[in-house]
């Protein structure tokens, strides 16, 4: 079941918020539902009341890398922690296509008090007393996919993105499809105008529209992480290396780890910072990609190709585990290096292949002198 249009995940935490415990700011909403501004589009399926069940197990993030929904993944995972309760549905355009197939998904006690899509398109939406009480009120927060841009854009430093917050904080699930698991990690790809290919990515790290800009949830389930979606069906192997190569070789960050998902993948990473990854249709995987002392970032220039050696990549099919704790799973990784300037760029040929773990190789010899450039994108992110 293919969901044509929503969005990205909205909530840069305020340093307040943040500073709390996991539940410290769980709170039971008072008084009824807010009146909903007349601008404001809303579908709602279910109780209108706010559900007295709170989560349990939680906090936990679902990824999904786009096209149809994982079924499984909501049904086994998602909502025991979830508990009957209350799902919004957060998106900046389309409408109500999630309600009846997440409220009809299970029956029993595990199944949804209600279901609410909302559609807070401007800043001024996303900052109204009904988006805050839904989104404060939910057991789980799902975003729709989209524009990242169009999410990052209308909801950071807004309630809803406080509200979000909040909602993590007290242990509900949060997660999204492709835009909406292009908001999950500490760092987010929004692509300011058209966004880079893989190939282009290569070609020049700093390639216009390779844009990274901060979290939007302060969530530790997601420290390090930055995410990528339709990965291997658009062959976007290039842009997650080329955001881990500026992130490190900036000074952003002293640790960076890649999660892309193929179309009708996911991975749901539980309270403990355990990954599980099931799938809808057969091949399709979940990529983990990070740094070791092996790792070279020979080249990270404005305007030069890529060179990065010794990247260690790991592949994760339907039923596989990986623990982000110790960078470990079922599978064992392969290394894999690029050289933008090479044909074929990547070594191993097919990044995306399965293969045992290669000895490291030296790193490939850069054809220009190299230097570090750094962005305003790249400015941004340092905190």
């Amino acid at each position: 079941m293919l969901r044509k249009s929503s969005i990205l995940l909205p909530t840069l935490c305020h340093v307040a918020l943040c500073a709390l415990p996991l539940r410290a700011a769980a709170q039971e909403n008072s008084g009824p539902r807010p009146t909903k501004p007349d601008n404001l589009t809303v579908y709602l399926t279910g109780d209108a009341a706010d559900s007295p069940r709170q989560p349990v197990g939680g906090p936990a993030v679902l990824l999904m890398g786009g096209s149809s929904e994982v079924d499984a993944a909501f049904a086994t995972q998602a909502y025991p922690i979830l508990n009957g309760g209350d799902i919004v549905v957060l998106r900046t355009s389309g409408a109500d296509g999630y309600n009846d197939y997440l409220y009809d998904l299970v029956s029993g006690a595990l199944k949804p008090n209600s279901v609410e899509t909302i559609i807070p398109d401007t800043v001024a939406k996303a900052n109204t007393d009904y988006v805050e009480w839904a989104c404060r009120s939910a057991e789980m927060i799902w975003f729709a996919g989209g524009d990242q841009s169009e999410y990052t854009d209308n909801w950071r430093g807004t309630k809803l993105q406080a509200a979000v917050q909040e909602a993590y904080n007290r242990g509900a699930v949060i997660g999204g499809t492709s835009a909406g698991m292009a908001i999950m990690g500490e760092f987010i790809f929004a692509p300011a105008g058209s966004a880079p290919t893989g190939q282009q990515a290569l070609a020049n790290p700093h390639a216009s529209g390779n844009t990274l800009v901060a979290k939007l949830i302060n969530s530790p389930l997601m420290e390090d992480i930055i995410t990528d979606t339709h990965f291997h069906a658009r062959d976007r192997m290039g842009r997650p290396l080329s955001w881990m190569a500026r992130l490190r070789e900036g000074g952003t960050t002293p640790r960076i780890v890649a999660v892309a998902g193929d179309e009708r993948a996911s991975i749901f990473i539980n309270k403990d910072r355990i990954g599980h990854v099931l799938s809808g249709a057969a091949g399709r995987a979940i990529f983990v990609m990070w740094e070791d002392d092996n790792t070279q970032r020979t080249q990270v220039t404005n305007g030069q190709p890529l060179v990065y050696s010794n990247v260690l990549r790991t592949k994760l099919y339907s039923g596989d585990t990986f623990d982000f704790n110790t960078m470990s799973g079922t599978k064992a990784p392969i290394r894999l290096s690029v050289n933008g300037a090479a044909n074929p760029p990547f070594n191993p040929a097919d990044p995306y292949g399965d293969g045992p773990l290669p000895t490291a190789t030296p790193s490939p010899t850069s054809t220009a002198t190299p230097e570090v450039v750094m962005t305003p994108q790249d400015a941004f992110l340092v905190n």
